[in-house]
């Protein structure tokens, strides 16, 4: 008996890159919350490489670009006779809605960025054991605090 394996290769590098986002804010959501030095680590780590796959290309630009390519595809269904062209609008000042609030908001990844413990914790996990409770003693004190404040 022989197992088949469906293996589907993304054919251009914007969509890995939401794939990679997709799959870095799932690790994210499963390892919380934070409750302990492994948790944490693990956490850490995969902020660090959100913000990488973030900061390699221009997430807020592409991200207006497929919103504004969405627009386009309703306003075609829009003239296809026959449609619900009340929910085509409102699919569309949706989208418009979450252009607005992406192009008024901060640099994607610039909380995270500005974060002085991510900031400590991103340049200790390249050396072996680096994250030590004596290397980075913030972090140390930081899982000892109250869940409810880790979690803020």
């Amino acid at each position: 008996m022989s197992t088949h394996i469906l293996f589907e290769h993304p054919l251009n590098e914007k969509m890995r890159t939401w794939l990679r986002i997709e799959f870095l804010i799932q690790q994210l959501s499963q390892h919380l919350p934070v409750n302990d030095h492994a948790t944490a680590l693990h956490f850490f780590r995969n902020v660090g490489d959100l913000l990488d796959v973030i900061e390699r290309g221009d997430v807020r630009t592409e991200l207006l670009k497929e919103l504004e390519r969405q627009q386009r595809k309703l306003q075609a269904w829009a003239e296809v006779p026959g449609v619900d062209v009340s929910r085509i609008d409102s699919l569309r000042q949706q989208l418009k809605t979450s252009s607005s609030i992406l192009m008024a908001a901060p640099r994607v990844g610039q909380f995270l960025r500005e974060d002085r413990l991510i900031g400590l914790v991103r340049q200790r996990l390249s050396i072996p054991g680096g994250c030590c409770s004596f290397d980075l003693p913030t972090l140390h004190m930081w899982l000892h605090m109250p869940q409810e404040q880790r979690d803020r």
